[in-house]
């Protein structure tokens, strides 16, 4: 409908009434929300507790927006080829996750048609889910770095050695971390000019001062490469927590350096990785089954693109800008009745 008008429990007893229902109201999106007890439609004749959800699948909602803290080339609902890496990032962390840890196998993924994406798992299991046993997914997901920029070295601990889920991300992270996050031409030129690499060098642990003190200095006489810098960076952090003890043991070899100051060490390059590339869900539309969310294959009401659906093992390839609107398809449409197809997108 309008704007300002949302019409919700909504339900149809074919595909035909729904069709009628489309045509009748030409609403400008449709939510797609949970299955019930009884027809939604019919929700007034039954009290609260008697009306109730049974399944919904299991979805997931990413959007740039709550990436805003760590992207400098665009904000609020504006996108570009540089940011939206960070859903190619998302996408596989996730998908690896569910698949792997959860055992889900029927998982689509699908552009939101502006700057985000969507997940549906749709496997019985996965519908059936109680809210409680979403959340505990959802929750599964979660990391907070809220508290990084208020003191430094604070928010950047992680659980040593990461739990496996963990690991995994950051081998499929770091490589994205790498090339667009640390580079002039990625997302925040992490280590690609001295004011960058100050600000990072200037949030390492207190226990590691010394090693931010030796890059300053190595840094600022020889030119180095945000490659190369970054493994300058990760190998002294290394090489100091062999010296002073080795990794997060609870046995010391020397007392100069507490179990956990190694540890804030040791995670922080995990914690760095994560905070500008890990997945940051809306945790409130997993949680629910009454949650709704966009339908897959309609269109965005302010770009007009279809929610079209994203290959998991193509992701790199999607470009959100090539994704067809609603207009590109009508006039591909009214040439291919008057005969001519050359030219038109094998959608």
């Amino acid at each position: 409908m309008g704007e300002e008008i949302y019409l919700r429990y909504q339900s149809f007893g074919s595909a035909l009434e729904l069709r009628d229902a489309v045509v009748k109201r030409r609403p400008i999106k449709i939510d797609i929300g949970g299955a019930y007890n009884h027809p939604p439609k019919d929700r007034k004749a039954y009290t609260a507790a008697a009306f109730r959800p049974t399944e919904r699948e299991l979805v997931f909602d990413i959007d740039l927006t709550d990436y805003d803290d760590v992207r400098t080339c665009c904000s609020e609902a504006n996108i570009c080829h540089k940011c939206w890496i960070l859903m190619a990032c998302a996408i596989e962390v996730i998908d690896a996750c569910l698949k792997e840890d959860f055992g889900f196998k029927q998982l689509h993924w699908f552009y939101s048609g502006r700057r985000g994406v969507h997940c549906w798992v749709v496997d019985d299991v996965a519908r059936e889910l109680t809210d409680e046993a979403r959340g505990a997914i959802v929750q599964y997901f979660l990391l907070d770095f809220a508290s990084e920029k208020s003191q430094k070295g604070t928010g950047n601990k992680l659980p040593i050695p990461l739990h496996p889920m963990l690991k995994r991300s950051y081998d499929i992270l770091e490589p994205y971390f790498i090339e667009h996050v640390l580079s002039e031409s990625g997302l925040l030129g992490l280590l690609a000019n001295k004011k960058s690499w100050l600000g990072l060098l200037n949030n390492l642990p207190r226990p590691a001062n010394k090693v931010a003190a030796d890059l300053m200095e190595k840094w600022n006489k020889h030119e180095r490469s945000p490659v190369e810098k970054w493994t300058d960076l990760t190998s002294a952090l290394d090489s100091l927590l062999e010296k002073r003890g080795g990794r997060s043991s609870k046995t010391p070899k020397h007392n100069n350096m507490s179990f956990s100051e190694r540890q804030e060490i040791e995670s922080w390059k995990f914690a760095t990785v994560f905070r500008h590339t890990y997945p940051r869900l809306d945790a409130g539309v997993s949680k629910a089954r009454n949650h709704l969310l966009k339908a897959p294959f309609c269109v965005h009401p302010k770009t007009g693109r279809v929610c079209v659906p994203i290959a998991p093992d193509k992701v790199r390839e999607f470009d959100p800008f090539a994704v067809p609107t609603v207009g590109e398809l009508v006039r591909e449409l009214d040439m291919t009745t008057k005969g001519g197809d050359e030219g038109i997108a094998d959608w």
